[in-house]
């Protein structure tokens, strides 16, 4: 390789909005590469060059470099980097925090693990100092160095373990909660489970339904945002990514008819040796019973099955079949219509400490 220019990495990266006990916190799950791609010499296919794990020192360098350029992103766009230390709303957030300040103040209220609404409005939902006593590192303060940025990398799958790869990928792109992590208290609380309990010996967090709902608002991203993102030579439009990227397989079809019209000898043989099932309809009675367990089919009284006599939708025909019967038809009440929706309420505003 005669220059870095030749070099070209890859990695997806999955965005995360939410933390370990339903906290905001924006961080990134990336898979990246573990070597580079040298581009060959003239129109050559690329050669892959595996590269050593990183160091500490590596570690800490690219978490200040990713500090900088966010630092100066931030500020050419107007925005202040550091929060206010009042909790008022600065005039540089985006748009979208300062029309709804409702969003704000839930993200607020999640930053800061306070209840949301209701008499303990304000108040801390965990005890003092149970926050750093999280499961961290021993050397997360030297790579807190960079700006608060911790960057870590100690997974390393090689390229032989599938199933490696799909434990990662799948860790990648887990769902924000999970359900088996979530219960109800006696009182009427929403209890959320650590995954593994903190140092001072904490597992949960308790809280009321309205403030569980105030945490999971900072947790849906923003419309038309993307939270899947590719980099590199694996990104959508990347010149080498044909050469890199085994294409999708598709199916070939095959010449079924000649042009006189007679079927050809591999639709014949096709045939033989892959029957193909008819495809039918299924009827409502059976879609009933599959999705809500009713049975249409079966009489209520003794159990034996009902054949249909005869379909028929119309209303006038359906009145008209009841009576030759000898059935009176019951009228269908008119269905109430919701009264028109006024004007939107005010602003709510939550009374944070």
């Amino acid at each position: 390789m005669s220059s870095v220019q030749q070099a070209h990495g890859g990695a997806v990266t999955a965005i995360h909005r939410v933390g370990s006990y339903g906290n905001a916190n924006l961080h990134f799950h990336s898979a990246v590469l573990d070597g580079v791609y040298v581009a060959g010499a003239r129109g050559g296919a690329p050669v892959f060059q595996a590269l050593p794990a990183p160091g500490p020192d590596d570690l800490l360098e690219v978490s200040s470099r990713v500090y900088a350029r966010t630092r100066e992103l931030l500020r050419a766009a107007g925005y202040d980097w550091e929060q206010p230390e009042d909790g008022e709303a600065p005039e540089s957030l985006p748009g979208a925090m300062t029309q709804q300040e409702l969003l704000l103040d839930c993200a607020r209220a999640s930053l800061r693990d306070v209840a949301l609404l209701g008499p303990t409005a304000g108040q801390p939902l965990l005890p003092r100092g149970s926050a750093a006593a999280l499961h961290i590192p021993a050397d997360l303060d030297r790579r807190r160095a960079a700006g608060g940025f911790d960057l870590q990398a100690n997974r390393r799958v090689s390229r032989l373990d599938r199933d490696g790869r799909e434990r990662m990928m799948r860790y990648l792109l887990h769902p924000p909660l999970s359900h088996d992590r979530l219960s109800w208290t006696r009182d009427g609380r929403v209890r959320l489970r650590f995954s593994r309990p903190w140092r001072d010996g904490t597992d949960a967090i308790v809280m009321d339904p309205l403030t569980f709902i105030g945490r999971l608002v900072p947790m849906v991203p923003m419309p038309g945002s993307h939270q899947l993102r590719y980099h590199g030579l694996l990104a959508p439009r990347a010149a080498l990514r044909p050469q890199v990227v085994p294409p999708r397989a598709r199916p070939r079809q095959l010449v079924m008819f000649n042009r006189a019209g007679a079927p050809t000898t591999a639709a014949r043989g096709c045939a033989r040796e892959r029957p193909t099932a008819k495809l039918h309809r299924m009827s409502w009675a059976k879609l009933l019973r599959r999705m809500g367990g009713w049975e249409m089919e079966a009489c209520p009284q003794c159990g034996a099955a009902m054949a249909t006599l005869r379909l028929v939708t119309d209303p006038d025909q359906v009145r008209r079949t009841l009576e030759t019967w000898g059935q009176d038809a019951v009228p269908t009440p008119p269905r109430p219509q919701a009264p028109p929706r006024g004007p939107p309420a005010s602003q709510l505003v939550l009374a944070l400490a």
